[in-house]
C-alpha cells in the first residue's frame, strides 16, 4: 500500500492541484451509508450505550440540597412489619414529615382503594397538612385496553396535584427518559416528578383534557440528568423518621422537596439506570433525579435526527478527503487519533457543556471513510502490482522485449541456430499463421527433402519447427528439446493490456495473480539454483556477505574449505556464520572497510593453506548491500615461490661459496713463487671443495631422478644393522669434533630387508648428519634398529631443538628448511632425498618431535613377505 499511495501521490502532483481530493467523494458515499444506518435507527441502541458511558466517566455530581428521600427500606420492613402497612402507620409517617414543614411531599405510594374509614380520614388529614403530590397509574383492565387508576376519593380530594409515575425503558431495558405527560381516554396527566417540581416552586399542574384517541399518547421526552448511583440524594429510612425528634426532622426536611417511596428489594419497585446496571435504582429516586433535572434545567441536549444525518455526511467527507491526502502510514495514525480523539471530544462536550455529541454515527462515518479510501488505495496498489507482476513475469520467463518481441527472438534464433547447427526455424500459431521465420525454413506441412529433417514442438498452443540435417546424438536431441521450449517462451507476442486483465479484485483475476506469483517463485528458485550451480562450478572460494560480515551465500569450494576435519560439511552451516568466526585471526574488518570504495586484496593463511583474499563491494542504487569475498588457493604458487627463494639461496651460498674458494686457490696456484708443499695443500683444498660441489649436484640429481622415477635401485637383502654400523663409523669423527657422541642400539638376529644398500646408506647418513648438526654439544645421537612383527625399522634420535608442528608437513619438500635450521648450513635436499628413498622402497618415514626436546626420524621397511604395499610418508607425534 505504501508504494501505491506514493504512486497516487505522484499522479496527483502531475495533474492540476485540486481543492478537494478524490477522497472527498469517497467520504460522501461513506457518509451517506452511515446516515442511512442512523436514520433507520440501527445505531440507536449502541449510541445510548455511549451516553451511559459518558455518565459513568463523568461520575456522580453534588446532589441538589433541596431534595431528600424517605424510603421504605429493608430496615423499616424488619422493624415495622411487612408491607403494605396500615393506613394509620402511613398517616403517622406523613404527619411526621409535614410537621417538619417541607415545601412539597411527593408521596409515591399506591393509595387506590379505601380501607378503614378512621385510618383513611387520618391519612387524608395528614396529606392535607401540606403540599402533597400523589401518583396515578395507567393500567389495562378486562375488556378495555387501559384505564386510569387514581388515589381513593379522600386522598385525591386532599392532594395538591396528581401525576403519572410511568417510566418507559429504552430498547436495552435501561431507564434514561420519561414523558412530561401521558394521555388516554380524553384525559392527560403530568409526570409525577413534573407535578412535584412545579408544586415545589409554588405552582400547580392540573389534569387536562386531551383528544379522545384509541391509544396512549406521550408528551415531550425528558432526558434525565442522573446525579449519580443509588443513594446520591440524602436518604432517610421510614423507621428513622418515626423515631427522630422534631428538630432532627426539621433539619432533614424543612423547605425541601421530599420524595417518599419504596426501596426494599422485596417490593419490586426499582429499575435499571445508567449508573445502576448491577444494582437497580428505586423508582422514587428516579423521580427525584427527574425532578432535580427540571428544577436545575440541566437536561442534556440531544441532536435531532436530521442533524445526525448532516453530521455523518460532512464528517465522512472531511475525513475521507484527509485520508486521501495523507500517505497510508500517516492515514493510519490520523485514523487512530480520530477513533480515540472523537469519543474523548464527545465526553468533554458532555462534561463541559452538558451536550450529547453523537458518537456512534460520527465514528461510523469516519471509519467508513477510512475503509473506502483504503479500498481506493488498494485498487490503485492492485493495478501497480499487476504492472510489476507482468514485467517480472516477462523478465523471468526470458521474454527479451515485450513491445518488440520479434527483435529479441531474432537474436535468440541466431544463437539457437548456431548452437544446434540448424538450417532454419519457423514458428506459427494454432491457425497456421507464421509468427517467425529464419534461415532455410520450408513449409512445415511438407516433409523436407533429405538430408534435411524437422523437429516439431507443439506445446503451449504454437508449433515450432527446427530444420536440421543428419542424425542427432542423444545430447543434441536434449539441446533441441530445451532450445525449442526456451525459444517459445522468449517469443510471446504482446497482446496489449487485454492479455493482462488483472487490475481488478475479482476471484478470477486474484487467482491469475496467484498463478503468476507461483510462476515467479518457480523462476526465482530456478534462478537461485542456477546461480548456486554457477558458483559451485568455480574453483575459488566465493562468499556473499552482508554489510556486517554474515555469510548469505557460499559456493561448494567454501563449504569444503570450512568443513570439519574429516572433510564433511561443518557442524554449523557456512551460510549464516560470520566471516570472523570462519576465518579467525585475520584482519577482516580492515578488508571490509577498505572495500567500501573499491576492491581490496591480500594473502592470508587458512587451515595451513595460503589464499589470495579479495573483497569487493556489492552495491546498487540505494547503496551498499554487502560484500563479495573470494579466496583463491595459491598454496602451490607460494610453495613454488618459496622453492625459488631456496634455490636462489643455494646458488648464492652453497654453490657460490665453494666456487669462490676454488677460484681463490686457483689464483694462489698461478703464483710461481708457491712452494711445492703449499701447492699440494692448495690442490687438496681444491679437491675438497670440488667434492662438495659434486656431492651437492649429485644429491640434487638423485632427488630429481627419484621423483621422476628414472632411478630404480638394486633391491637385494640388506642387513640394516650393518648399514647402521657403517654409517656411524663414517660419521664418528665429525661427531667427535662437534662434541657429540654417536650411540648404536641394535638387537641380535635382525631380519634382512630387500633394499638398495647405497640409497638406504645415504638416506641414513643424511638423517645422522642432520642430527649431528642440530644436536647440542655434549649430547648423544642414537641410531636404533628394531624388528617388528611385520617390519624392520631404523631410527635416528637427537636432543636438538625439535620441529614445530606446523612445519612437519613441509620438511620433506625440496629446499624447505625449518626455522631452527636456517642458521645452520644446508641445502634443504637431505630430507627430500630420504622421503624419495622411502617412496622407492615402499617404506614409511615416521617423525616424532617435541619442540625443544629433540626429534626422532624412523625409516620403516616392510619384511620381504609383505612387499607390495606402497610406502608412504607418515607424520607421527610423540605420545
Amino acid at each position: 500500500m505504501e508504494n501505491g499511495g506514493k504512486a497516487m501521490g505522484d499522479a496527483d502532483r502531475v495533474k492540476k492541484k485540486r481543492f478537494l481530493s478524490w477522497g472527498f467523494t469517497v467520504g460522501l458515499l461513506a457518509g451517506v451509508a452511515a446516515a442511512a444506518l442512523s436514520a433507520a435507527g440501527f445505531l440507536d441502541r449502541i449510541e445510548v450505550g455511549t451516553r451511559d458511558l459518558r455518565f459513568w466517566l463523568r461520575g456522580p455530581v453534588e446532589p441538589d440540597p433541596e431534595i431528600a428521600l424517605v424510603t421504605i427500606d429493608q430496615r423499616s420492613l424488619t422493624e415495622l412489619g411487612r408491607y403494605p402497612w396500615p393506613r394509620g402507620l402511613l398517616a403517622q409517617l406523613v404527619e411526621r414529615i409535614h410537621s417538619a414543614d417541607p415545601a412539597c411531599l411527593a408521596l409515591d405510594l399506591a393509595l387506590l382503594e379505601p380501607d378503614n374509614p378512621a385510618s383513611d380520614e387520618r391519612l387524608a388529614d395528614a396529606i392535607g397538612m401540606g403540599v402533597t403530590v400523589l401518583p396515578v397509574y395507567l393500567s389495562p383492565i378486562p375488556g378495555q385496553p387501559f384505564r386510569w387508576l387514581t388515589p381513593a376519593a379522600p386522598f385525591s380530594a386532599m392532594a395538591h396535584s396528581l401525576g403519572h409515575v410511568a417510566l418507559v425503558p429504552d430498547l436495552d431495558g435501561v431507564y434514561r427518559t420519561l414523558y412530561a405527560c401521558q394521555s388516554y381516554g380524553g384525559l392527560s396527566y403530568p409526570a409525577f416528578s413534573a407535578a412535584a417540581a412545579t408544586a415545589f416552586g409554588g405552582g400547580r399542574l392540573e389534569p387536562m383534557s386531551a383528544p379522545l384517541e384509541s391509544g396512549v399518547s406521550q408528551g415531550d421526552r425528558l432526558d434525565i440528568a442522573y446525579r449519580g448511583p443509588t443513594g446520591t440524594f440524602p436518604t432517610y429510612s421510614a423507621v428513622a423518621v418515626l423515631r427522630s425528634d422534631d428538630a432532627q426532622l426539621a433539619e432533614w426536611f424543612q423547605g425541601k422537596l421530599v420524595f417518599f417511596g419504596a426501596s426494599a428489594e422485596g417490593l419490586h419497585d426499582a429499575v435499571i439506570t445508567p449508573f445502576s446496571r448491577r444494582a437497580p435504582m428505586p423508582a422514587v429516586e428516579v423521580h427525584a433525579n427527574a425532578a432535580a433535572t427540571m428544577l436545575k434545567g440541566d437536561e442534556p441536549s440531544v441532536w435531532p435526527r436530521w442533524a445526525l444525518i448532516v453530521l455523518a455526511v460532512l464528517l465522512a467527507a472531511v475525513t475521507g478527503d484527509l485520508f486521501a491526502r495523507f500517505r497510508p502510514k500517516v492515514s493510519i495514525v490520523v485514523f487512530t487519533a480520530f477513533v480515540v480523539g472523537y469519543p474523548l471530544a464527545a465526553w468533554a462536550v458532555f462534561a463541559l457543556a452538558n451536550h450529547f455529541l453523537p458518537v456512534i454515527p460520527g465514528l461510523l462515518a469516519g471509519s467508513l471513510a477510512f475503509l473506502f479510501t483504503s479500498l481506493g488505495r488498494l485498487v490503485s496498489v492492485n493495478r501497480a502490482l499487476d504492472r510489476r507482476l507482468m514485467d517480472l513475469e516477462l523478465l523471468l520467463s526470458d521474454q527479451l522485449s515485450r513491445e518488440e518481441p520479434v527483435t529479441g527472438a531474432a537474436e535468440a534464433a541466431t544463437s539457437l541456430t548456431y548452437t544446434l547447427g540448424l538450417h532454419g526455424l519457423l514458428l506459427r500459431d494454432a491457425t497456421g499463421k507464421v509468427l517467425f521465420r529464419q534461415g532455410e525454413a520450408a513449409n512445415p506441412d511438407d516433409e523436407p527433402e533429405p538430408p534435411l529433417r524437422v523437429y516439431r514442438d507443439n506445446s503451449a498452443g504454437t508449433e515450432l519447427c527446427l530444420f536440421y540435417s543428419g542424425t542427432p546424438s542423444v545430447n543434441e536431441v536434449a539441446l533441441l528439446t530445451a532450445g525449442a521450449r526456451q525459444f517459445k517462451r522468449i517469443f510471446r507476442p504482446a497482446d496489449g493490456e487485454a492479455a493482462w486483465p488483472l487490475a481488478t479484485l475479482s476471484r478470477e483475476h486474484t487467482q491469475a495473480k496467484l498463478d503468476i506469483l507461483s510462476h515467479l517463485e518457480e523462476n526465482l528458485a530456478a534462478s537461485r539454483l542456477t546461480l548456486q550451480h554457477v558458483l559451485d562450478a568455480a574453483a575459488e572460494v566465493i562468499l556473499l556477505t552482508s554489510v556486517y560480515g554474515v555469510v548469505r551465500l557460499a559456493n561448494a569450494a567454501a563449504r569444503v574449505l570450512f568443513a570439519d576435519g574429516d572433510g564433511t560439511p561443518g557442524s554449523k552451516e557456512t551460510v549464516g556464520q560470520s566471516i570472523y568466526s570462519l576465518m579467525p585471526g585475520q584482519n577482516l574488518r580492515q578488508f571490509l572497510v577498505d572495500a567500501v570504495d573499491g576492491a581490496s586484496s591480500d594473502t592470508v593463511k587458512i587451515r595451513g593453506m595460503t589464499f589470495l583474499l579479495a573483497v569487493a563491494p556489492l552495491a546498487d542504487e540505494p547503496g551498499l548491500r554487502g560484500f563479495v569475498v573470494t579466496l583463491t588457493d595459491i598454496t602451490e604458487l607460494a610453495r613454488i615461490d618459496r622453492m625459488k627463494s631456496d634455490v636462489m639461496h643455494i646458488l648464492s651460498h652453497d654453490l657460490k661459496s665453494p666456487l669462490g674458494t676454488i677460484r681463490g686457490f686457483a689464483e694462489l696456484l698461478s703464483d710461481r713463487e708457491v712452494s711445492r708443499d703449499e701447492r699440494l695443500e692448495y690442490v687438496g683444498h681444491l679437491a675438497a671443495e670440488t667434492d662438495k660441489l659434486l656431492k651437492l649436484i649429485e644429491t640434487f640429481l638423485d632427488v630429481s631422478r627419484l621423483e621422476s622415477g628414472r632411478k630404480r635401485g638394486q633391491f637385494l637383502p640388506v642387513d640394516l644393522c650393518a648399514v647402521a654400523e657403517e654409517v656411524i663409523e663414517l660419521g664418528r669423527i665429525t661427531a667427535n669434533q662437534a662434541g657429540k657422541t654417536l650411540v648404536l642400539d641394535r638387537p641380535p638376529g635382525v631380519s634382512a630387508v630387500l633394499a638398495d644398500v647405497n640409497l638406504v646408506s645415504r638416506a641414513l647418513a643424511n638423517l645422522l648428519d642432520n642430527a649431528v648438526k642440530y644436536a647440542p654439544a655434549g649430547t648423544d645421537v642414537t641410531v636404533a634398529v628394531r624388528e617388528l612383527e611385520r617390519a624392520v625399522e631404523v631410527s635416528v634420535t637427537d636432543e636438538g631443538p625439535g620441529i614445530e608442528p606446523e612445519e612437519r608437513e613441509h620438511i620433506f619438500e625440496k629446499f624447505y628448511r625449518a626455522k631452527a635450521a636456517r642458521d645452520v648450513g644446508g641445502t634443504g635436499l637431505g630430507l627430500s632425498f630420504v622421503a624419495q628413498v622411502a617412496r622407492l622402497h615402499r617404506a614409511e618415514v615416521l617423525v616424532a618431535s617435541t619442540p625443544g626436546k629433540g626429534a626422532a626420524f624412523t625409516l620403516r621397511f616392510n619384511k620381504p613377505e609383505l612387499e607390495g604395499e606402497k610406502p608412504e610418508i607418515v607424520e607421527e607425534t610423540e605420545a
